[in-house]
């Protein structure tokens, strides 16, 4: 594919893995959850014949410590010593450190961490979600970008596509920001000053000064935009253990702050255990939170070679064109079709796109769903969740429950 044929009004989507008839494509796996709330995704279905190369990294033995691409060779290993800020003070509903039980841990309000469909659905009913979400302050100029992004651009049923937007109160201008909840994205808490330094999040804060920036931000939502902020992702990803002690007595729904290791592609999990795993970037809580989700971010894969890992778009430097763009979504996107149909995430800041036009367009082309029947876009609390949650028990009943919703948006 060449750079020149790259454009929102000629590509197929990115999700056009290949030139599949209707036959392909299997109606009765299309569903959608009921909308308590908003978090959007795309929701595609893929022909199965589509074969891709995976890769496997060994981390069962070491720590990865990551803020930025790395080159595995560079990866280096640490301890979770320095996750227990000195101020720490536990919350009431903690537990140690426990193995999660797949008999006790059940849906909907419980489910262990792992690559596996919820409710042991087949692949061939389970819908591809795609997560987009933007992060930091709205300006005048990065809602330009959003609407040239996704406005216009609606499912086959004429619903638009939607976005998740984790909104820091820095540098943000409140009518744009509900200029974007209006339009159906969802509207997510970021903090209040996103300040530096970056260790201050992780390491200096104490748990009055969380709460403050949590909680702040999230009366300011309310105050400005008229919505309920259920969402959370640290800045810098960042977090500390008092973080989760924050949400979790204040009624968050999710956070969405903790990477996976490379190779590592996990479904939406609760804190009512902790990981198998161990943690990726030295971010994870010690102690368990009931009932808190956690929308991971499942680290993309750089380069063709699997040599260069990130958490989020604007890490993958190597990006100088539109078709590299392009097709470093398109390699991540069928790692997650062709293992388990995990939630791919398109997780970024809008400075990526910055003197960068050539990004844009090649995000745009993975976007744009040419009136294909097998593109569906939603968003991440409202229907990754509750895929996850009411879709768990494998019941009929309860999988015609969410087909028929679905359908009637």
């Amino acid at each position: 594919m060449s750079a020149n044929v790259i454009r929102r009004d000629t590509l197929q989507t990115l999700f056009e893995l290949s030139s599949a008839s209707e036959n392909n494509f299997n109606q009765s796996s299309i569903i959608q959850a009921p909308t308590p709330t908003t978090f959007d995704a795309t929701i595609t279905m893929l022909p199965e014949n589509v074969l891709t190369e995976s890769f496997l990294v060994e981390t069962t033995k070491s720590i990865f410590s990551l803020n930025e691409p790395m080159i595995m060779e560079t990866f280096t290993t640490s301890t979770q010593t320095d996750l227990i800020s000195k101020n720490l003070i536990l919350p009431k509903s903690s537990e140690s450190v426990s193995i999660c039980n797949v008999k006790n841990c059940l849906l909907s309000s419980c489910r262990c961490a792992g690559t596996d469909i919820p409710g042991g659905l087949s692949k061939v009913n389970t819908p591809q979600i795609i997560l987009f979400t933007m992060d930091d302050g709205v300006t005048p100029e990065n809602y330009q970008l959003y609407s040239e992004l996704l406005d216009g651009l609606t499912n086959f049923n004429g619903c638009p596509i939607k976005a998740t937007f984790f909104v820091s109160g820095d540098n943000s201008d409140y009518a744009y920001v509900k200029k974007l909840q209006q339009s159906g994205h969802e509207i997510a808490d970021h903090s209040a000053t996103h300040r530096l330094p970056e260790e201050w999040w992780s390491k200096i804060a104490a748990l009055e000064d969380l709460e403050k920036e949590i909680l702040t931000q999230k009366s300011t939502i309310q105050q400005e935009v008229g919505t309920t902020t259920l969402g959370w992702r640290n800045p810098f990803l960042a977090s500390q253990e008092n973080t989760f002690k924050v949400l979790a007595e204040n009624q968050f729904l999710y956070d969405s702050s903790l990477g996976t290791t490379p190779g590592t592609r996990w479904w939406p999990y609760t804190l009512d255990y902790l990981p198998s795993l161990p943690c990726y970037m030295t971010n994870c809580p010690s102690f368990t939170y009931p009932g808190i989700w956690e929308i991971p971010l499942v680290t993309l894969q750089c380069d063709e070679s699997a040599t260069t890992f990130a958490t989020m778009l604007d890490e993958c430097t190597n990006l100088v064109t539109e078709e590299s763009t392009y097709n470093m979504l398109m390699t991540n996107f069928k790692l997650h079709y062709e293992d388990n149909k995990q939630p791919f995430p398109m997780f970024g800041h809008s400075t990526w796109f910055d003197n960068a036009s050539y990004r844009k367009d090649g995000v745009a082309g993975g976007m744009e769903p040419e009136g294909d029947r097998r593109i569906w876009n939603r968003s991440i609390a409202k229907h990754s969740l509750r895929y996850t949650e009411f879709y768990g028990d494998g019941d009929k009943k309860g999988y015609d429950a969410i087909k028929n919703a679905y359908e009637g948006i």
